[in-house]
């Protein structure tokens, strides 16, 4: 025996109990019983600690565990690997210990090996012989090969073991297929471990021309940028004659070098005609500018002032206009001068009125004596305005006129802001233009003819031509292994042959050269037939060809198609109809499959029970019929007490 068989389930309770169920090294293992026993939740258990994603472990199992354990032997070692039990989420916490022989301790805080799922898959792997594929630079169609992509082969369950949909465990999962038919050349030995060798180089060589390739593009396209920037500056400079294009046919590095020289140009000095007199002039104008304004303020302040003297003396005259009433009161008289009625103390009011219009026409006539003497005023800062702008104006035409005498100079004035500026933006050019190493086209070289060499021993096609000579080795085996189980018409001498990507059966009737797809073929017996024909076929290639996937089967109810496992019964004990002569005949297929193929365990969970088969009975480690107390989970185990010793 060389290949890893479960030695034992291990169930730990939340007060300090433990359930070991045994199973049987390089043979088969058959669990009877009714519903409900937990018999399903096994292939569950033996996943989990597998390292699933999730737990579907039943409930009736999770509430009353602390941690649930598997031992594995291959003959010469044994490892015990364990996870934690966090109801329905999976636990990230798992425990390894591995070893000539591990010892199953009596309570799950003796589990040694503490480590991440990530990390204890890892140990597994290793253990298993996944070593050779999993170097951390390597990555096969971006998925790294694991144990989980090896258990689809292990798992004929409820869901597979009949179906006529998926032919592996794990197929109806897109993600989980698509990381299994990526890894199904590692299994099937089409990529050795001297390829996988190959690959590792290959995968660096890869890496390492797309970085010599983006090393190119980046030169390639610093160099594009920096010349044309370089081009446009040199164009500049011409156009300001700051250099002389002598050469219309300089290359790149010749324009490069130009600018470079740039660096000290210094402009031509010019002499404007006339500069004394220039800067008397603008001096007289800045101070015509300064008195303009000046006089302009003070006009303004005239203005401001007139027109509150215009709103003043229009508001007396209204007051004046309202006293002007006094002519009607004679002193002397007592009577009303409109109704002639009699008033007391009459004279005295009009004298109070008499005195207040005398002073308010004393002061209208102060207002009307002053407004002359403003309009005057304001006539001599008009007139002085105008004389300081004719001034400015000539001034400005003086300044006009000497420079349009020192045209030239002017002009060159000009040319030197903008040649400084061209100077300016080639300096940060120069400062900012970074150097990029040179690009050594023979290493891109060297690296691409050693692709070309990899690709000639390992390519695609050779490759290509490993799987589909192993997709012939396994659908002889499944052939074979069809003709023996039972089958009904067209398929009485049907073949079987296997593809593997996607994962998939095609069978033909070689009498009347028809195909048949896997969907169309009918019949739960002949689905059964077909997946345990694959599933042995699969398991006889994998012992011949050394894979790392574990030499263990386990099938959940092979009586299926006979007996549903929704009877509410006891064990059905199967004894003489047809259907369970053809029940018989597959059982005794799996038997001599176990005995013919080096280092498979079969484990079977069953409703039914064979009482005329000898290897049947002698096989059966469990019985849990619904009488009996015994089953996967003791029924007194507690769902409420911590793990304790």
């Amino acid at each position: 025996m060389n290949r890893w068989n479960v030695h034992s389930l291990i169930f730990y309770s939340k007060h300090g109990k433990r359930r070991i169920i045994e199973f049987n090294l390089n043979d088969t293992t058959i669990i009877t019983g009714a519903s409900n026993t937990g018999k399903s939740a096994i292939i569950d258990s033996i996943d989990y600690c597998l390292g699933s994603s999730g737990c579907n472990i039943a409930s009736f199992v999770i509430e009353r565990t602390t941690h649930i354990a598997t031992k594995w032997t291959n003959g010469q070692k044994t490892f015990l690997l364990a996870r934690e039990v966090e109801g329905s989420k999976a636990s990230n916490n798992m425990f390894i210990e591995y070893g000539k022989n591990v010892i199953i301790p009596d309570y799950a805080t003796e589990l040694k090996g503490k480590g991440k799922k990530d990390k204890v898959r890892s140990i597994i792997e290793m253990l298993l012989g996944f070593q050779e594929v999993n170097d951390p630079d390597l990555k096969l169609n971006s998925n790294r090969i694991t144990i989980r992509q090896a258990v689809p082969f292990m798992y004929l369950d409820k869901s597979v073991i009949d179906s006529n949909r998926i032919l592996f465990h794990g197929l109806d999962d897109n993600r989980k297929a698509q990381l299994f038919i990526d890894a199904i050349p590692y299994f099937l030995g089409a990529i050795n471990p001297d390829e996988m060798a190959a690959l590792r180089k290959l995968f660096r060589l890869n890496k390492g021309i797309d970085n010599e390739i983006r090393k190119k593009k980046g030169f390639e396209n610093h160099e594009k940028n920096l010349y044309k920037k370089a081009k446009i500056l040199f164009n500049e400079a011409v156009q300001y004659g700051i250099i002389v294009d002598d050469n219309p046919q300089a290359d790149n590095e010749n324009i490069l070098d130009t600018l470079k020289s740039l660096l000290n140009w210094k402009p031509e000095k010019f002499i404007l005609e006339n500069k004394d007199q220039q800067i008397k002039l603008e001096t007289v104008r800045s101070k015509l500018i300064s008195e303009i304004n000046n006089i302009k303020r003070r006009r303004n302040a005239v203005l401001h002032e007139k027109s509150k003297r215009s709103s003043f003396n229009q508001a007396l005259k209204g007051q004046k206009a309202k006293l002007d009433i006094q002519k009607y009161f004679l002193l002397e008289e007592n009577t009303c001068p409109i109704c002639s009625s009699t008033l007391n103390n009459s004279h005295e009011i009009s004298k109070h009125i008499n005195n207040s219009f005398r002073e308010i026409s004393k002061e209208t006539d102060v207002i009307d004596n002053q407004e002359p003497s403003i309009k005057k005023y304001l006539e001599e800062l008009e007139t002085l305005l105008d004389s300081k702008n004719q001034n400015l104006n000539e001034i400005s035409n003086e300044i006009e006129n000497l420079l349009v005498r020192s045209e030239e100079a002017r002009k060159l004035k000009d040319m030197n802001i903008l040649a400084n500026r061209v100077i300016g933006r080639i300096s940060y050019f120069i400062e900012n233009s970074k150097d990029i190493e040179k690009f050594d086209e023979s290493v891109l070289i060297r690296y691409q003819e050693e692709v070309e060499e990899i690709n000639e021993k390992f390519g695609k096609e050779i490759r290509k031509e490993k799987i589909e000579i192993a997709e012939r080795i396994i659908s002889t085996y499944s052939t074979k292994n069809f003709k023996k189980l039972p089958r009904g018409l067209p398929f009485k001498k049907a073949s079987i042959n296997f593809f593997s990507n996607p994962p998939k059966v095609v069978l033909v009737d070689n009498e009347f050269n028809k195909e048949y797809q896997f969907t169309n073929v009918g019949s739960d017996e002949n689905y059964l037939s077909i997946h345990l024909a694959i599933a042995f076929a699969m398991q006889k290639y994998f012992s011949k060809n050394s894979s790392p996937v574990p030499g263990v089967l386990l099938l959940d109810q092979v009586s299926r198609p006979y007996y549903s496992n929704d009877i509410p019964s006891d064990e059905i004990e199967v004894k003489g109809s047809d259907d369970e002569k053809a029940l018989y005949k597959h059982f005794e297929f799996i038997f001599n499959q176990v005995e013919k193929i080096t280092g498979l365990q079969v484990i079977i969970l069953e409703h039914a029970y064979l009482s005329n088969s000898q290897k049947f009975k002698s096989s059966t480690k469990y019985r849990w019929p619904k009488s009996s107390t015994d089953r996967l989970i003791p029924n007194d185990w507690p769902t409420n007490i911590n793990s304790s010793r």
